[in-house]
């Protein structure tokens, strides 16, 4: 359905109005400066470099977080995981490849939407984990 004008003003409005302040390379650095920039002593504390710096890695340990929030969503559903996963992983299997920089945001806009499907503050669940993992005994576990 097309939308009229008037509704994507409204629209651009809403997202204009909770955009990091800056546009550009200004906005990318207030993004950075924040939960990213923050995760980063704790990733490198964990990690060696090479682990660190593995591309291939942390796109396996992203894909293993999203398959657990997939996973997590379909127990509380009561629907089976198993075939739901793999029917998605040959879907996108047979896709054209995306820019890594475009898939990001997808992932982020996709579980935006997720959670406000869900009534969660994805922002608090970020600090949440970002809180916990930090804590001595679990860093110790990593």
């Amino acid at each position: 359905m097309k939308k009229s004008p008037s509704a994507l003003d409204a629209i651009t409005d809403v997202v204009l109005a909770y955009r990091p302040a800056g546009t550009g390379e200004n906005m990318e650095k207030a993004a950075v400066a924040s939960f990213q920039a923050r995760v980063d002593p704790w990733f490198r504390g964990c990690f060696p470099p090479a682990v660190c710096n593995d591309r291939l890695e942390r796109g396996d340990r992203a894909t293993e977080e999203v398959l657990e929030l997939m996973q997590a969503v379909c127990a509380n559903l009561g629907v089976d995981f198993a075939p739901r996963a793999h029917a998605l992983v040959d879907y996108v299997a047979g896709r054209p490849v995306g820019e890594i920089e475009q898939e990001v945001g997808g992932v982020m806009v996709t579980v935006a939407a997720l959670c406000l499907a869900h009534s969660i503050d994805m922002h608090d669940c970020g600090e949440t984990e970002l809180a916990r993992i930090t804590q001595p005994e679990i860093v110790e576990k990593i």
